[in-house]
Formats: structure tokens, C-alpha cells, sequence
């Protein structure tokens, strides 16, 4: 089960078993560091590639600010 529907599965089951515990926004801006890497490995083009690697770029700044 890959990071996203593991994720998934466990919001499923929180929300069954009661009040589900929130991500935190560490956590999430790494875990989408992650996939976007991953997604820019397997991009077919240049271009989204670079898309891909802008958002990791993107996200890595907010890790930033987040950590000071």
C-alpha cells in the first residue's frame, strides 16, 4: 500500500472509530516532498518534471519556515 492510501485507510478508520487525528503541517509538506520527488522520477516529459520539482521546491520552503 503506498503512502496515499495507507493515509487514506487510516483517516477511513479514524473517522469510523471516532475523532480523527490531523496531520500535522511537518508532516504533511515532507510526506508531499516525498511523492513529488517520486512523481518526478516517473514524469514522461521535461516539462512535467519540472512542475513536479518546483512543487517540491515549494514545499521544502514551507518545511523552512515551519522548522525557523
Amino acid at each position: 500500500m503506498d503512502s496515499a492510501a495507507r493515509h487514506y485507510h487510516t483517516l477511513t478508520l479514524a473517522n469510523r472509530e471516532g475523532p480523527s487525528r490531523m496531520e500535522s503541517d511537518l508532516r504533511y509538506y515532507t510526506r508531499r516532498i516525498s511523492m513529488e520527488h517520486r512523481a518526478a522520477a516517473c514524469a514522461v516529459t521535461a516539462k512535467a518534471r519540472d512542475r513536479r520539482l518546483q512543487l517540491v521546491e515549494r514545499y521544502r520552503a514551507k518545511v523552512a519556515e515551519l522548522v525557523g
